[in-house]
């Protein structure tokens, strides 16, 4: 017969050392498993099947960063032209005018040329959205920037950039 005094320190033990392995096994999931799968579904979702090493716009952005040179822009000017529905290559193009080269009134006209080029609404309000906050932040040119938050939410009220720009205005 099983005395119920000595069996119940064994099934503590048991719960105790399960109650560890759960937790040793949730902290590999979280840390270990879990970083891996996000960033091979964010690779496929939102940046395509590449990796940055293989676009070229992404290598040229890259090497004007490190270097510094203004003479490859019109080089990357042309690769956004020639991919102008991308929305990347517009971001790359204003993002390295504004931060690398002081340019500012260039990244706002940069964003508002991708914004007819691309198709998504949200891509579009994005690039309607980040010209304002430049104009804001940048270029201390308010009204400039409250006219485009207007244009953003009127034109795209559904999209996330489009209810933060009516917010805004």
């Amino acid at each position: 017969m099983i005395d119920a005094g000595a069996s119940m320190p064994a099934l503590l033990l048991m719960f105790a050392a399960l109650a560890l392995m759960t937790l040793i096994e949730g902290l590999i999931f979280k840390y270990w498993v879990l970083p891996g799968w996000g960033q091979a579904i964010s690779e496929r979702l939102y940046a395509g099947n590449y990796t940055p090493d293989d676009d070229p716009l992404v290598m040229l952005a890259e090497k004007i960063r490190r270097e510094k040179d203004a003479t490859l822009l019109p080089e990357l000017v042309r690769m956004v032209h020639r991919d102008a529905g991308r929305l990347r290559s517009w971001q790359e193009l204003a993002n390295i005018q504004l931060q690398e080269f002081s340019q500012a009134e260039e990244a706002v006209e940069t964003m508002l040329k991708g914004a007819a080029k691309v198709h998504p609404a949200e891509d579009r309000a994005f690039l309607l959205y980040r010209a304002a906050t430049i104009c804001e932040k940048h270029l201390q040119n308010t009204p400039r920037a409250q006219e485009l938050y207007a244009q953003v939410a009127r034109r795209y009220p559904r999209t996330a950039y489009g209810k933060m720009a009516a917010k805004r205005g």
